[in-house]
């Protein structure tokens, strides 16, 4: 049953940042709808259709429009994805990009694991789909198979949950120098949530399942045209092409690939 206004507070609300995620959102939006009581994304200027798809999905309650030449501030982007959520006041928050499809077990748990006290955060395994969505990468499980703190997060909602970019003053004062740029670019990703109530809880048996390398065409575009960006942002020469390029290859390397058939009951789309 999707979310309204008038049924009180939402136990578990979804949140993501997104861009041109047309070829995966429909399939993002079928299995997280089936986890979540409402969803609420920041849009960072798509142009493909993504936002048109967002619009005709009942669950989703609302699309934050990032005005054009900032849709690349993500630790701004994912607190104003809180500061959106703080008005329904959710017991829980799951935190996804859309290209992150969640356990379909996951669903059948929510009672078991939303109730545990003292449970701050749950993490999950990432497994990597690869060239297809019928096998994921297990060599290199450090890469491919982690649990990290990042995303996805299943996260018991505060006020004071914060993104904030964990650099000391001798850290931001080098990125000033070397940057030349005010305010400094921080790498994607490199973000940390402050304000967390309770303990971590890693869910090992519980996966993520992660599909940017899955269209093997579009993730190479993907990597490439992001390092650009990267030279682009933070003024690399272009004498570093050489660089540039390795860089946005090095997570497409193949040495020692090794696949295993995806489980049936992880539920991919």
């Amino acid at each position: 049953m999707i979310w309204n206004s008038s049924a009180g507070r939402p136990r578990l609300v979804g949140l993501a940042n997104i861009k041109n995620e047309a070829w995966i959102i429909k399939r993002w939006l079928e299995r997280t709808s089936k986890i979540v009581d409402c969803i609420i994304v920041v849009d960072g200027g798509s142009t493909d259709g993504t936002v048109e798809i967002l619009e005709r999905h009942p669950a989703v309650h609302e699309i934050i429009r990032i005005p054009k030449g900032h849709d690349d501030r993500e630790l701004l982007n994912l607190n104003r994805l809180l500061a959106a959520v703080r008005p329904l006041n959710p017991e829980w928050v799951l935190l996804l990009d859309a290209d992150e499809i969640m356990d379909a077990r996951l669903p059948g748990m929510l009672d078991d694991l939303l109730s545990r006290p003292g449970v701050g955060r749950y993490l999950f395994r990432e497994i990597t789909l690869w060239r297809s969505n019928q096998y994921y990468r297990v060599d290199k499980p450090e890469r491919y198979m982690r649990i990290h703190s990042g995303f996805p997060s299943l996260l018991r909602y505060t006020p004071a949950l914060k993104w904030v970019y964990p650099v000391s003053l001798k850290g931001y004062v080098y990125l000033l120098l070397t940057q030349r740029l005010w305010p400094p670019r921080f790498p994607l990703g490199h973000r940390e949530l402050v304000g967390i109530a309770g303990s971590t809880v890693e869910l090992g048996d519980v996966v993520k399942i992660h599909y940017h390398y899955a269209d093997w065409d579009r993730a190479w575009c993907r990597r490439t045209r992001y390092a650009v960006w990267q030279a682009i942002n933070y003024r690399k020469p272009m004498s570093e092409l050489d660089d540039i390029v390795a860089w946005a290859t090095r997570s497409l390397d193949e040495e020692g690939l090794k696949l295993a058939p995806v489980k049936p009951e992880w539920g991919v789309l």
